[in-house]
């Protein structure tokens, strides 16, 4: 079987088939039958959170929808079912046979966003989870921030690009625990689209911070907030090896939290979990939303 954009059908066998989908009325689907684990801020949006270049397939049984999924060469996620169909474990193994005929299998078939209760059924076709991770949320408030005096405070532009690259590869680089290992050169392109997508919103950039030493001119701390899908997002935070437990990062979210509190009442973060930032977060008053897990074919 081969995958390709123009063909609508697949045949699955034993009454099973997999058929494009509209996009917007699978997103439908998807926001009410797929655990809304980001904290949307409204039901339109859940709505509305599939892209256009999403491939999303209904799942049919016997000519009844019963499902949907976002699958593609090396790639799935989303799975879900519309009750009263319980055929979870039959139709990943399905899944499974259409994606190994699809992909290339010189590189790995990821699950993303795998929902707890699944996990079991992808274990039982040969996946294995390689990460995991959270959505967390808080609702913003003032606070009186005091920074050291060793500390020159300011908010990032363009030309701090690639330092703050170079803050982000040396924080993440030696964290054990953590399943990812993203070169410099990522870290810059992160950073760098960031600008290009937030140049002109005032209030985010008001809200990010660079922290220098000021006795060694260098970039030590940073935090830069967007805006993802309506409410204000922590994109990176980050202190240099070496600067740890002086507050840094504790003041770098207060300072977001009071600046965005002029226009928004709440600001969420992602976190990888095996991340010590995440007692810190919790201990800052964010909510943990529900663990999401990604998996690999082996």
């Amino acid at each position: 079987m081969t995958y390709l954009k123009e063909i609508f059908k697949y045949d699955l066998e034993e009454g099973y088939t997999l058929a494009r989908a509209e996009n917007q009325v699978f997103s439908k689907y998807y926001g009410i039958y797929y655990i809304n684990n980001s904290f949307e801020k409204s039901y339109d949006n859940v709505c509305s959170i599939i892209d256009k270049d999403d491939n999303c397939f209904w799942i049919i049984k016997d000519g009844k929808k019963i499902g949907g999924v976002i699958i593609e060469p090396n790639y799935i996620e989303g799975l879900f079912l519309i009750p009263p169909c319980l055929d979870e474990g039959i139709i990943l193994k399905k899944l499974k046979k259409v994606l190994v005929e699809w992909s290339d299998i010189s590189k790995p078939i990821e699950a993303s966003v795998v929902n707890l209760h699944q996990i079991e059924f992808y274990k039982s076709i040969g996946f294995v989870r390689v990460e995991s991770g959270r959505w967390m949320i808080r609702p913003t408030e003032l606070f009186d921030i005091t920074w050291e005096n060793d500390f020159y405070v300011c908010s990032p532009n363009k030309e701090n690009e690639l330092e703050m690259g170079k803050v982000l590869y040396k924080a993440f680089e030696n964290n054990e625990g953590l399943n990812f290992n993203y070169s410099l050169e990522e870290y810059t392109s992160w950073v760098k689209e960031y600008f290009d997508d937030n140049l002109g919103k005032g209030i985010l950039n008001k809200a990010s911070t660079l922290v220098y030493d000021k006795h060694t001119k260098e970039l030590v701390g940073l935090c830069y907030i967007s805006i993802w899908k309506e409410w204000p997002l922590i994109s990176q935070i980050a202190v240099k090896p070496g600067y740890s437990g002086r507050g840094i990062g504790t003041n770098m979210i207060k300072k977001a939290l009071t600046v965005l509190n002029e226009e928004y009442s709440a600001i969420r973060l992602y976190v990888d979990i095996g991340n010590n930032a995440e007692d810190l977060y919790y201990k800052l008053g964010f909510l943990k939303g529900s663990e999401l897990i990604n998996m690999q074919l082996i």
